[in-house]
């Protein structure tokens, strides 16, 4: 009897066992059916330094996994671009120094232990239940830290099985070396052991620290991070006690910039709080000048500057001023990787329309109320140019605006005053290959291309060709002093007029009598100018033969480099008040001369300049050092400062040979690096607060 009731009760009991956990399994399914109905933006933290969100993680993953295989590893000249200091420094130093590496060991074998890992240990699959859809990847500095939240969609298989604390430990198995697991008030804390420090590190080497994450589930919405201060950020805007991201207006009105055709393409979208960042990065030195990060790359390097003060001088106060980034709040870039021949990226750029308002923007508004154009002067260009730039501005709003006083009273200033007169409102500047250069290829040392300047001119007549070289020698003239009583100056050079393929272009003459003034550089460079019109077009060049087949092609759109490049144009915007072109190969062959690299290299280190230091001041500061006073001139030359400048001097001078060699060996790897692309071209629109730059890299 006993047994019998055992046995009757015993039944009762596991009946109500199974009852009860049949009741409480279902409880944590229905549970787990939750699903967040906002966006994840709703849920990110508002105030972030920049996102990169994923629409289909799966599907784009394959994406970048093919385009890494047929575009880089599979091409044999990737090789240059990776051993290129431009990489190395560039990507490296994110990805590690080999690709192939990265990708097989990091990225393919990481993807598929971790989904090994997951159907063993849960029966979950990587892309289907944890990253089945978008992901969202939020960074911010803390305390000079970079810190991320991570959010994305997961399945109901995921939100059950952390109805049971079971999802942490399916991502991190017990045994020696895995992380430590907690779970507190529905966050799973996950302490990662320190990584391991890297080959050949040095014994003084900070040790690396372990890593804590913090994970929570909010709703269908799995949510990971090592900042505390960002996921209570997520889980405050989950409960309705924060706003999130997308309650940014620099962040909404950014992401409002690409229409949603345009962002469907995009395999990764990244958006920048531009001045978020101007506050968290460290300034940089800028030519002279501590400026953020975000605004330092609108100038031409120092050492280029030197290779020529009056041209290259004015040419950067014209690069500083219109591609002048602190106007911008925010940013947003999208990539597509979907055809492994070409790179196709977007990118806009949001302006404060308050700190655009301001005087020193003037210029900036001025030129983005010009209306887009067609790129009309491709037509005009050879199919074998090597790069072109253009830039729709008017020029009274360049020599008036733009170029301060010392930059009017320059070369390229002489031709800004009179360019404004005939009413050009477009700049473009081309490179042709040395083929179509004259007999003078070079100016103090320093090696010459074919060049053209091309200005847009609206119904100009064939004699503004002549108007612009007259009026240049006025202006060049015009500037130079000239004391009371001296005699009329001697005019040597005037503007003559030729016949070119039948139509009338014009061009500088000598009429002096000096024989080594007609034989000087300076003036066989001059008399090689050549100016003409075609169609809305004024040209100046050095060539004739380039100007020659920019008259015969006339402007027709299957000519020309419009021709040659057709396919690279393809995914380009009708018109542009801006555009970039260069073939990666042809620029090559330009910059790796001997004669230009020793140029650049020594005005980088110039070996009469020690340090970059002025002789007299130098010694100056040797006497100061020694005790000596540095304005008495007889101290610069005491014996004990000319030993110690002796010393400094052969220094420096092994310092040129050293670093020197390294700089051009450098700059030849870059160069070479870049052959692995075939072309570039960027096209730029210009709205009322916005820019909008399309750009196509196509890879050899």
């Amino acid at each position: 009897m006993a047994i019998k009731k055992i046995l009757k009760w015993g039944g009762l009991s596991v009946g109500a066992v199974v009852a009860c956990l049949v009741a409480f399994v279902g409880t944590r399914y229905l549970a787990a059916g939750a699903e967040f109905e906002g966006r994840l933006e709703d849920l990110a933290p508002a105030e972030v330094s920049s996102v990169i969100r994923i629409d289909d993680v799966s599907r784009r993953q394959k994406e970048v996994s093919v385009f890494i295989n047929e575009a880089l590893l599979e091409r044999a000249t990737f090789a240059r671009l990776e051993q290129s200091e431009l990489w190395k420094s560039r990507v490296g130093k994110s990805l590690g120094s080999d690709m192939r590496e990265f990708k097989e060991k990091h990225l393919d074998d990481g993807i598929k232990k971790a989904d090994v890992q997951l159907r063993e240990s849960a029966g979950l699959a990587l892309f289907k239940d944890v990253l089945g859809g978008e992901l969202l990847l939020c960074t911010d500095d803390e305390n000079g830290q970079s810190r991320f939240v991570a959010l994305s969609r997961v399945s109901r298989k995921v939100r059950f099985y952390w109805q049971f604390a079971g999802f942490a430990p399916s991502f991190a198995p017990s045994g020696p070396g895995s992380p430590e697991l907690r779970f507190d008030s529905g966050v799973m804390r996950v302490k990662l052991p320190p990584a391991k420090a890297a080959p050949g590190a040095p014994e003084s080497a900070q040790a690396p620290k372990a890593t804590e994450l913090f994970v929570v589930l909010l709703d269908d919405v799995l949510v990971v991070g090592d900042s505390p201060k960002l996921v209570n950020a997520t889980i405050l805007a989950h409960r309705g006690e924060l706003k999130g991201l997308s309650a940014n207006a620099r962040f909404k009105d950014a992401c409002a910039l690409p229409d949603k055709e345009e962002a469907k393409r995009h395999s990764l979208k990244l958006w920048m709080d531009l001045d978020r960042l101007r506050t968290q990065l460290k300034p940089v030195d800028k030519n002279g000048q501590m400026v953020s990060p975000v605004d330092a790359y609108n100038a031409l390097p120092a050492s280029v500057i030197k290779l020529n003060y009056d041209v290259l001088g004015p040419i950067n106060r014209i690069i500083e001023k219109d591609l002048d980034t602190r106007p911008f709040c925010a940013a947003y870039y999208g990539v597509d990787f979907s055809d492994s021949a070409s790179i196709l990226f977007d990118q806009y750029l949001l302006a404060d329309e308050e700190r655009l308002a301001q005087p020193q923007y003037s210029h900036l508004r001025k030129t983005w109320a010009l209306p887009p154009a067609l790129p009309g002067q491709l037509s005009l260009f050879p199919e074998d140019l090597v790069s072109q730039v253009s830039y729709r501005q008017s020029l009274e709003t360049i020599n008036n605006e733009v170029l301060d006083e010392s930059a009017r009273l320059s070369f390229i200033g002489d031709f800004t005053r009179v360019l404004q007169t005939i009413g050009a409102e477009e700049v473009v500047m081309g490179v042709a290959p040395r083929a179509y250069q004259p007999d003078v290829t070079e100016i103090s040392g320093v090696p010459l291309p074919a060049f053209v300047f091309a200005f847009r001119v609206k119904n100009p007549t064939d004699d503004a060709a002549g108007k612009l070289l007259n009026g240049f020698l006025d202006n060049m003239l015009g500037r130079k002093p000239q004391n009371p009583g001296d005699p009329p100056r001697k005019v040597t050079r005037v503007v003559k007029e030729e016949t070119l393929e039948g139509q009338r272009i014009f061009a500088f003459d000598y009429i002096g009598e000096d024989a080594n003034e007609r034989n000087s550089n300076a003036t066989r460079l001059t008399l090689q100018t050549k100016c003409g019109v075609v169609g809305e077009w004024l040209l100046i060049t050095n060539s004739r033969e380039l100007l020659r087949k920019s008259i015969v092609s006339k402007g027709r759109v299957d000519s020309g480099l419009y021709k040659a490049a057709s396919a690279l144009w393809r995914d380009m915007p009708g018109t542009a008040n801006a555009t970039v072109f260069i073939d990666f190969s042809r620029l090559a062959g330009f910059i790796d001369d001997p004669k230009l690299l020793k140029t650049i290299r020594d005005a980088k280190y110039n070996v009469n300049q020690i340090d970059g230091r002025d002789p007299g001041a130098l010694r100056r500061e040797i006497c100061q050092n020694l005790g000596l006073d540095p304005n008495n001139e007889k101290n610069l030359s005491d014996p004990k400062v000319a030993a110690e400048y002796e010393r400094r001097k052969k220094s420096w001078l092994e310092t040129c040979r050293v670093e020197g060699d390294k700089y051009i060996g450098d700059m030849r790897n870059d160069v070479n690096g870049l052959t692995f692309f075939q072309d570039a071209a960027l096209f730029t629109t210009f709205d009322k607060n916005a820019l909008h730059t399309r750009g196509v890299i196509r890879i050899r």
